[in-house]
């Protein structure tokens, strides 16, 4: 649900289901670096007192449904640097379990770091919702890359009617045409080449199909369109 928590003339509206009050407090802090309508999963934040944390400016690590956010304050607060990381670019997220606490190890193109005293529990959350989304994440690339292959299969396939050369071609089948007409133009190949590369009418039918018959030649944008029947 959205928020708005903060000062009345600096507040800026964030999407949480979060309701602890200290982790408002932390969202509030970042609420202007997130995407509209970008919203807050988890929010982890370094143990102050735990070995490993930080006793003056602890980082707080912000999960969204988009990324993870990392907030490294220091100065007493007074300064920040931020990290963010889309979850198609992490290559491997760990948890070292600690006594107290644990760390949680973060890989990704670009960035690699440690942070540590970070509650087991809020470790183990982070953990597998990350992993999720990162799955998720390489299932959506898996299946633009398979659309891609595709397209060029198709293209592929498309080429071999002009025998190599550059072209755009359909094939029309008319299924409600009277049988006679059917079997003396069963189909219609319309390819477009240079007009360097097919001087002639018989060339054109010789480079896209041999055994095809010439029936018509035009030029269109400067390209010899050969169209002819099988």
């Amino acid at each position: 649900m959205p928020f708005g928590f903060g000062k009345k003339d600096d507040g800026v509206a964030f999407t949480t289901d979060i309701t602890d009050r200290d982790e408002l407090e932390e969202i509030q802090r970042v609420a202007h670096r997130l995407d509209a309508n970008e919203k807050v999963i988890i929010v982890a934040k370094q143990s102050r007192l735990k070995p490993g944390g930080s006793k003056m400016s602890p980082d707080t690590i912000f999960i969204t449904d988009r990324r993870i956010f990392i907030r490294n304050p220091s100065a007493l607060g007074m300064r920040e640097s931020t990290e963010s990381i889309t979850y198609d670019k992490i290559t491997a997220l760990e948890i070292e379990r600690g006594m107290m606490s644990s760390t949680l190890k973060i890989r990704a193109s670009g960035y690699q770091g440690d942070i540590d005293a970070i509650a087991k529990d809020k470790a183990e959350k982070v953990a597998q919702y990350v992993r999720n989304a990162m799955d998720r994440a390489k299932k959506s690339q898996a299946l633009q890359g398979g659309a891609q292959v595709s397209i060029a299969d198709e293209l592929a396939k498309l080429a071999k009617l002009g025998a190599g050369r550059p072209f755009r071609g359909r094939v029309l089948a008319d299924e409600a045409r009277a049988p006679k007409e059917a079997q003396a133009a069963q189909r219609e190949v319309v390819v477009i080449v240079a007009p360097s590369s097919i001087p002639s009418c018989t060339h054109a039918c010789q480079a896209g199909m041999k055994s095809a018959r010439c029936s018509t030649r035009t030029c269109e944008n400067g390209r010899f369109q050969s169209s002819w029947r099988q």
